[in-house]
Parts: C-alpha cells; sequence; structure tokens
C-alpha cells in the first residue's frame, strides 16, 4: 500500500468517525428532550442525511 492510498484511507476513516460522533450527539439530545419539538424534527432529518452521507462517503471509498 502506498503512502497515497494509505492517506486516503486514513481521511476516510476520519470522516466516518466525525459523522458517527455528530450522529451519536444528537441521538443523546433527542434522547434526554432538553429541547423543544421543532429541533427534535430537525435532528432527525440531519441524522438521516449524516447517515446517507457516510454511506456516500464508505461506498465512493470502496469504489475506487
Amino acid at each position: 500500500m502506498d503512502l497515497f492510498a494509505l492517506g486516503e484511507s486514513l481521511r476516510i476513516v476520519g470522516e466516518v468517525f466525525i459523522g458517527i460522533s455528530v450522529l451519536l450527539v444528537h441521538r443523546r439530545m433527542m434522547k434526554d428532550h432538553k429541547i423543544d419539538k421543532k429541533v427534535i424534527r430537525d435532528i432527525k432529518k440531519e441524522q438521516m442525511v449524516g447517515a446517507l452521507g457516510i454511506s456516500f462517503i464508505i461506498i465512493g471509498y470502496l469504489l475506487t
């Protein structure tokens, strides 16, 4: 494995970790219910988009 491939691999892993951490924070916020219903709806939408983004990153990496 050359350095470029290693770098790309580490970048992808980092992006996935960041995405997962954001999703976990939002899940915790929804569980605590210390915010209003409108914000909870927006967080649910953001979670779906975040999960889709993580899927795209992984699929794109597998295709290259």
